[in-house]
């Protein structure tokens, strides 16, 4: 009697879980992230503060026009930053391999009134111009981040080689901090975008190059503040696929119906 009353704990148990399990949310994708040290090869950890500049990976390779309080930096006019990958340590440039998932992710905010439509940020593959390759001066744009006058902003991938952008997604807002992240998948060759948690495209560059060997900074013209905070570069581990997450989908549909009939 006690083992049948156990048996019918555990069933009911399983029960729950399957229950959880098809409610919706355990099967939508998250937003990945880059954890440190990276389970692979290069990275970025740049709190862009007065406390650490650099963490372990990332070399800052030209910085002026920002002030500095305890986790952000501020846009004071004329401001720009250029910084590249490294191995942990950090020591010199080493650029985002193309046969792994990387992740990039930035938090950022602007207050005030917008100037003329222009780039905030941008990655490129460009080793000359990052200073550890003067025979090479090849400028592979990869994606930026472009602001608006009228308030809103566009995310966009690199078009063809020496090229220009194609816009991935357009009309973009913010009401205070916005979480931006990119998302390489090695497998596709592909990028995708996220805006505050949030899926909102998926691009290829022109090119075929997602190599990063530098990430730059802008002023935004206008009379209004940009900050920057948390900026994080890494290879990540490959997350579960979409089949993968249906086989698991499919294995709890069988749990449940197991569990009604019982």
């Amino acid at each position: 009697m006690n083992a049948v009353f156990d048996l019918s704990k555990k069933v009911a148990a399983a029960c729950a879980l399957c229950a959880w399990l098809m409610a919706g949310t355990a099967v939508e994708a998250a937003v990945p992230s880059v954890v440190f040290p990276t389970p692979l090869g290069p990275g970025v950890q740049l709190p862009f503060s007065n406390n650490d500049s650099v963490v372990d990976y990332g070399f800052v390779k030209t910085s002026f026009g920002w002030g500095f309080d305890t986790f952000q930096g501020n846009d004071l006019g004329d401001a720009l930053a250029r910084f590249v990958p490294t191995l942990q340590g950090p020591g010199a440039l080493t650029p985002m391999g193309e046969a792994d998932d990387w992740v990039y992710h930035m938090e950022f905010s602007h207050v005030g009134p917008y100037g003329v439509n222009d780039f905030f940020m941008n990655a490129k593959a460009e080793p000359g111009f990052a200073g550890t390759d003067p025979g090479s001066m090849r400028e592979q744009r990869i994606f930026a981040v472009d602001y608006l006058t009228d308030g809103t902003w566009n995310l966009k991938a690199g078009d063809a080689t020496g090229g220009g952008w194609t816009n991935v997604a357009t009309g973009l807002v913010m009401d205070a901090y916005v979480d931006f992240d990119v998302h390489y998948r090695a497998d596709a060759a592909v990028m995708d975008f996220y805006w505050d948690g949030a899926l909102v495209g998926t691009a290829a560059t022109g090119h075929g190059r997602y190599d990063i060997d530098l990430i730059q900074f802008e002023e935004v013209i206008g009379s209004g503040t940009t900050s920057v905070r948390n900026i994080r570069l890494g290879h990540i581990a490959v997350i579960p696929e979409p089949a993968s997450v249906l086989l698991l989908t499919l294995g709890a549909v069988g749990m449940l119906a197991l569990c009604r009939r019982r």
